[in-house]
């Protein structure tokens, strides 16, 4: 009997202990932190896309640094994750700052993919949720270069590019959503920032043309000799006649 009861008595130790253990590290593991799982309508912007990493991104101007869960700066390639277990970003960190890296939406599918070209240019593709290009940037120095835009359908909407120093433009063109040209702007003379101007009806008729100058006083490029308007059917109405801006006459047809 005694012998039994003093079993017993040296076993209570070890099951206390057994209990303290399990209930420590209960408490341990809620202390840690848990990398954030996020969920699509949360990071996603319908004008900017999932924009949230661009503050890392020093080659784009960001200035922030990205910690991991011990308080260091992150070094190496860096995953997040949607609620549902996709991919939202990979990405490669250097002293907490992003040099390349591709946002993912939740379905799988590229939203975005930034990457180094050379020591001084990079470029940045967007996607929009159906594969299709949304937009597509080349940068030299911090600075966009040359930028192509798209609508979902596939169709351009924009394009502009400038010269390799990007100290002045050289062309720029909009699209109607048919991908017909709505308004152009094409270098005529470097020298002396020369541009040839077009806009379009809707219909593809040419709506209006002239020259443009880049004018340094008002840092833009405005209307210069003679500018022609025409109606939807191509027939020209308008004749005017401009001086540095200026409008200095005009004949109605």
């Amino acid at each position: 009997m005694w012998q039994l009861f003093k079993t017993v008595r040296l076993a209570l130790p070890v099951i206390t202990l057994g209990l303290f253990s399990v209930s420590l590290h209960a408490q341990i593991d809620k202390q840690i932190p848990r990398p954030k799982k996020y969920l699509q309508a949360a990071v996603y912007d319908s004008a900017a896309g999932i924009k949230m990493y661009e503050k890392l991104n020093v080659a784009l101007g960001g200035d922030s640094v990205r910690y991991t869960i011990k308080g260091y700066a992150c070094t190496d390639w860096v995953d997040d994750f949607y609620e549902n277990g996709q991919l939202l970003h990979h990405g490669y960190y250097v002293q907490g700052q992003l040099k390349t890296y591709k946002n993912f939406y939740d379905n799988g599918q590229v939203e975005r993919h930034f990457r180094l070209l050379t020591l001084s240019s990079y470029q940045m593709t967007l996607y929009w949720l159906n594969g299709k290009v949304r937009s597509d940037v080349a940068y030299v120095d911090g600075q966009a270069n040359k930028t192509s835009e798209y609508y979902e359908n596939g169709n351009a909407e924009f394009f502009e590019e400038y010269s390799k120093k990007n100290d002045y433009l050289v062309t720029r063109k909009f699209f109607f959503e048919n991908g017909w040209p709505q308004r152009s702007t094409e270098l005529l003379d470097a020298k002396r920032r020369r541009y040839q101007f077009k806009e379009f009806h809707e219909n593809g008729q040419l709506e209006e043309e002239g020259i443009l100058i880049y004018h340094r006083d008002v840092d833009d490029l405005i209307k210069d000799g003679t500018w022609k308007t025409y109606d939807e059917t191509g027939k020209l109405i308008l004749i005017q006649e401009f001086s540095v801006g200026q409008l200095s006459s005009e004949k109605k047809m």
